[in-house]
């Protein structure tokens, strides 16, 4: 994943001005780049850029992805609005964070 996602993207991402900072991470049938911009660039403008850098580096991509290459918009600074623990005296943990079934 590394070599044949990872580094199209983030060739074609390094093109896009006002990068701070660009971080993947790959393991087997998964890729995560994290693209951080300057604070004065206009988070809606980077989107349209990386969207564009998505769409240029897909001819370089396996043509066998389950699935195109996504993005989304996140602020760092933002904190979780909820944290939930879960725990059970009698049941197991997979039992715990399993959904449930009708």
């Amino acid at each position: 994943m590394a070599s044949s996602v990872a580094t199209p993207l983030e060739r074609q991402f390094s093109t896009i001005a006002g990068i701070e900072s660009m971080n993947s991470t790959s393991s087997l049938g998964f890729t995560n780049i994290t693209v951080q911009f300057s604070l004065d660039r206009n988070i809606d403008a980077a989107a349209q850029d990386v969207q564009s850098a998505i769409s240029q580096a897909a001819r370089q991509l396996p043509p066998n992805l389950p699935s195109p290459p996504s993005y989304r918009k996140v602020n760092p600074a933002d904190q979780p609005i909820l944290y939930v623990a879960v725990s059970s005296p009698t049941l197991p943990l997979y039992q715990v964070t399993s959904t449930p079934r009708p």
